[in-house]
């Protein structure tokens, strides 16, 4: 999916503007097309991003 792709390596930042990490994987249900969750490299550990409803 080409969205996906482009989302792949994008910087995450919190509400502050601050840099948290950066997108590693997205997980998307190609029926409903909406991504469900995303996984936020961080330099010492990952995070999990989910329960977003981001229409593609």
């Amino acid at each position: 999916m080409r969205i996906k792709e482009e989302i792949i390596g994008k910087e995450v930042v919190d509400s502050s503007g601050i840099v948290i990490g950066k997108v590693k994987d997205v997980e998307v249900d190609f029926e409903t097309q909406i991504m469900e969750s995303f996984i936020v490299e961080k330099v010492d550990s990952l995070l999990v991003l989910e329960g977003l409803e981001v229409k593609l």
